[in-house]
């Protein structure tokens, strides 16, 4: 900030003014008194000699001349002297207000002590704040007026502290309670230094002392915060790690557990990715393996342990927020999963080829009662001969169904891919189920089919998929209804259309509509039958041939549901 004195600074520029007129002024009069003598100078010789020589009137003018400016340069020096001596005044004053309102707003005090001059300065904010003295004392002493406020707990090894530093000539650094006058505690850090000569004698010692009371506080939110977090995630049942990097940082009790690593390995960061990853995963750097986004994005991989046990595991990471290179991980042990998973895939498998064989017979034998190959059956035995009947190809569709997907699962399902005509694919699994609709009675019909269309597939598979869609339309619509098949290009594509008029797909269902075992949660639904796997088998299916498939409906307009394939 520049100090601002317009009226000293006025004053000063009007003086030397007035000086210089008035020595300007008295050689002007001079002057003109010596021209008129020189104008006059043949006068009477007694009226000359009254008057000076010429010699020295130019000496006299000289002397007057030299006696003005040493006058002017003194009188000027004066006014500048103290004009500066004002200034650094008013400055030196706005910067012990500052100072003494910069100590005010850190809770902050000062003081020195010169040996020398025996003169201690403490600041106001020292004395008021911390000494809590009206008036400061003459020198630094540890009686107890000084340490009077100190706490009682604290008072013997603040006492300690101080003795020792004045001993030793070291200064000290501290932190201790206070309590003032209106009872409250109140945290400090004092600190101080010796300035000493060359002979080892004390010259000065200064020091300051800051309040740190909400310092403390907030480091204790913190400090709270951080073990309350601690505890959480040693608390759950997943594994978390933290890193910045390749490195490992930080590890719950869930993931020592897991892998047998334990905080000693973190030390000096010795441990990274690299030491955990799998051998497919060892080669990638932490940001490559769990990418660039903030939102954690799961997978699977195998984890390796301090005793090289390889676990199976499902990672989900993300970056921490506005941080380059720190992540937070959580590691779920598969183990147990896989081990179930595999058990039901192998009971499904044992049960469902162990009910294929029984079924099949039974299915055969009701068929051939259903066409009177024994004789003629009444008509109450032909009634529940053809609910046996259906019930058999029923259960022998979900099983074909629960097999299909444990192939799928296990990858175990085999397409033999080659080139197809997609029209003559579609007429054929569209009169093979004409039956089937006929049951419900709906009829198929075929709009806008090309004369051809080759796409590349598995016929067996495609025949599978259309069979599925085609179904699954007879089975919700209404009595009545038709059910219309469209063949469309688009985009370089064959698209398939199967759309139906019923009562269409709720709109809480189709997030899920392709998911395992997915039906939607009504009565009517529920009274179709079905496993909820076709759509997902039939999903999987077309997306190992390489194509598409998706849904359009709106409630209460029916549903269409299309498979795509590029073209050949």
């Amino acid at each position: 900030m520049k100090l601002r004195a317009p009226n000293v600074r006025i004053g000063v520029i009007v003086a030397a003014a007035l000086l210089c007129v008035v020595w300007a002024g008295g050689v002007w009069l001079y002057g003109t008194s010596y021209f008129n003598l020189r104008v006059n100078h043949r006068v009477t010789v007694a009226a000359s000699e009254a008057f000076l020589s010429e010699q020295e009137h130019f000496r006299l003018f000289l002397l007057v001349t030299l006696c003005g400016t040493t006058i002017i340069i003194i009188v000027g020096g004066i006014i500048l002297y103290a004009y500066g001596s004002y200034v650094n005044r008013q400055l030196l004053r706005m910067q012990h207000n500052e100072l003494r309102e910069a100590q005010r707003l850190a809770q902050m005090g000062s003081w020195s002590y010169d040996y020398v001059t025996e003169q201690l300065y403490c600041s106001d904010e020292f004395k008021t704040h911390f000494l809590m003295l009206d008036e400061a004392p003459i020198k630094p002493t540890l009686d107890d007026a000084t340490l009077a406020h100190v706490y009682p707990e604290d008072k013997a090894s603040v006492k300690h502290i101080f003795k020792e530093a004045l001993k030793n000539n070291t200064g000290y650094n501290t932190e201790y309670r206070m309590v003032r006058k209106d009872g409250e505690i109140r945290n400090v850090q004092a600190k101080a230094v010796i300035e000493m000569d060359g002979k080892g004698n004390k010259l000065k010692i200064a020091g300051t002392m800051r309040d740190i009371t909400e310092e403390k506080r907030v480091l204790r939110a913190i400090e709270e915060s951080e073990n309350h977090l601690k505890k959480m995630m040693n608390s759950s049942l997943i594994g978390i790690i933290q890193g910045d990097g390749d490195f490992i940082l930080y590890m719950n009790h869930a993931f020592i557990t897991l892998t047998g690593y334990t905080q000693i390995h973190l030390a000096g960061r010795r441990l990274t990715w690299q030491d955990i990853a799998s051998a497919e995963c060892k080669q990638f750097e932490s940001k490559q393996i769990f990418g660039q986004s903030n939102t954690p994005v799961p997978f699977e991989m195998e984890l390796r342990c301090h005793d090289n046990k390889i676990v199976p595991v499902l990672i989900g990471m993300s970056k921490l927020e506005d941080s380059r290179s720190e992540w937070v991980c959580f590691v779920l042990d598969l183990s147990e999963r896989n081990r179930m998973n595999r058990l039901t895939s192998e009971f499904i498998s044992i049960v469902s080829h162990e009910l294929r064989t029984p079924l099949t017979s039974i299915r055969g034998s009701l068929a051939l009662l259903e066409e009177g190959v024994t004789g003629d059956l009444g008509e109450k035995s032909l009634e529940l001969v053809k609910i046996a009947h259906r019930n058999s190809r029923r259960l022998i569709a979900i099983v074909n169904d629960i097999l299909d997907m444990e192939k799928l699962a296990a990858g175990k399902m085999k397409f033999e891919m080659t080139s197809l005509e997609f029209t003559e694919v579609i007429q054929q699994a569209v009169e093979s189920n004409e039956a089937y609709a006929s049951n419900f009675n709906v009829k198929y019909v075929l709009r806008e089919l090309p004369e051809s269309a080759y796409i590349w597939g598995d016929e067996n598979r495609l025949i599978q998929v259309i069979t599925n869609l085609l179904s699954n339309a007879a089975k919700f619509s209404p009595k009545g209804e038709r059910v219309e098949i469209r063949l469309i290009m688009l985009n370089r594509h064959w698209r398939l259309e199967v759309q139906d008029f019923g009562s269409g797909i709720p709109a809480v269902f189709r997030p899920r509509i392709f998911g395992a075992f997915a039906q939607a949660e009504d009565v009517n639904t529920r009274q179709k039958g079905g496993t909820g796997l076709g759509l997902n088998i039939t999903k999987i299916m077309v997306e190992q041939m390489d194509g598409m498939i998706g849904f359009e409906s709106n409630e209460g307009e029916g549903a269409l549901f299309w498979v795509s394939f590029a073209m050949l």
